[in-house]
Parts: C-alpha cells; sequence; structure tokens
C-alpha cells in the first residue's frame, strides 16, 4: 500500500484529478487542507459535495472552527487515517495545498506536545 500526495495551489483541479486518481489505484482521500477540515468554512474552500460521495475523504468538515486545532493534531489524525486506509488493502491519497500538513505527514515530524495559551489568546482577542 502506499501514500500518494497531490499538492498545488487553489483552484487547479485538485479535486477533480485526484476522483479519477482515486478511483484507477484503488485510494481514499485524506484532506491536506487547512481551512477544509473546519465545518461551515463552505466559501473559498471547494468542498465539493458530489466529489465526497464518490470516493470516502477523511479530515475534511469535521471540526468546528471555535475548537483548538494544530498541526500536531491533524498530523495525528493523518496517520491514524493512512493505517485504516492501508488496513483495508486501500492506497492512501493525500490532497490539498498546505505544504506544512503534507510535509510533517510525509516528513513526520517529531512535533513536541504543548499546550493552548490561553493567556495568550484573551490577549489576542481583544486587539483590533
Amino acid at each position: 500500500m502506499y501514500l500518494i500526495v497531490l499538492l498545488g495551489p487553489s483552484s487547479i483541479g485538485k479535486t477533480k484529478i485526484s476522483i479519477e486518481l482515486a478511483k484507477e489505484i484503488n485510494a481514499e482521500i485524506i484532506n491536506a487542507d487547512s481551512r477544509k477540515v473546519y465545518k461551515y468554512l463552505n466559501i473559498g474552500t471547494a468542498k465539493n459535495k458530489e466529489a465526497l460521495k464518490l470516493i470516502p475523504h477523511h479530515l475534511i468538515d469535521f471540526i468546528d472552527p471555535k475548537e483548538n486545532f494544530n498541526l500536531a493534531l491533524f498530523q495525528n489524525l493523518a496517520f491514524k487515517r493512512i493505517k485504516e486506509i492501508f488496513n483495508r488493502q486501500k492506497n492512501a491519497l493525500m490532497v490539498g495545498g498546505t505544504g506544512l500538513y503534507i510535509d510533517a505527514v510525509c516528513e513526520a515530524y517529531d512535533l513536541p506536545p504543548v499546550s493552548t495559551d490561553s493567556n495568550f489568546r484573551e490577549y489576542l482577542k481583544k486587539q483590533s
């Protein structure tokens, strides 16, 4: 089983290509776009509802924008999904434009656990 990556900027047709490729190589798709992970952010994220029905997609439209989400969480979830996909004897096709997400998985970044700095977040909320 393989992890294949399709990386590129917005609006170049990654979705269409990924559906065709996933069918051809017996793959499931893992989202690697930092905005598509969030629910409700549908404008500007090209969440194609029809494409989602054609091929199983992972890590898309699953977290509330008010919840904390970071690179370490993405990496952990991506590794879990890849393992699940491989266990189903399928290839994993990671598709998106967030290079840091893709690098964190492909290069297996060693990310230290850090907690949220609530004081700093409160400070930022007060800024204009």
